[in-house]
């Protein structure tokens, strides 16, 4: 384990010890580790898409997947100025990190999610995110929707 930000979830994964009631993970952390992998830090490729706003980092990543087929829509944590923060993403099919809200991200680690799902699953909630879904009572956490959660790039 080399990445801090892996480190990071690691820590706070191995302090929340008990799980709630009807939860698979015991926290966003550990569902993060164990379904996400580390990607690296944010692509120079990053530079071809439009920017979005600033603290929208879910939007901004699910407009980019929508828009561009090629590009995979991830969440999880990347570095940010002082620690790993919970963020959204893209990758390309190359497992380059496409960042469309920061210039700067660093050590990503994330789980990547079928597009259309995460379309889907913004439009049924009526806002954006899928792992931090309080609202629904953390379906992700509680393992729902599985097979939405990709393992691989294919393409």
């Amino acid at each position: 384990m080399d990445s801090e930000t892996e480190r990071y979830l690691t820590i706070i994964a191995a302090h929340r010890t008990s799980r709630p009631e009807g939860f698979v993970y015991s926290c966003i952390e550990d569902f993060v580790l164990k379904n996400g992998h580390h990607m690296g830090d944010r692509s120079e490729r990053s530079a071809l898409y439009k920017n979005g706003r600033i603290k929208e980092c879910y939007r901004n990543a699910l407009f980019l997947a929508h828009d561009h087929r090629d590009l995979i829509y991830c969440e999880g944590y990347a570095l940010g100025a002082i620690l790993p923060v919970l963020h959204a993403w893209c990758v390309d099919n190359k497992g380059n990190v496409i960042d469309p809200t920061w210039n700067d991200g660093k050590d990503y680690f994330g789980v990547m999610f079928s597009t259309r799902f995460a379309v889907k699953h913004t439009l049924a909630r009526g806002c954006y995110g899928l792992i931090d879904d309080w609202k629904n009572h953390f379906p992700l956490l509680r393992g729902k929707h599985r097979k939405e959660i990709l393992h691989e790039i294919i393409g």
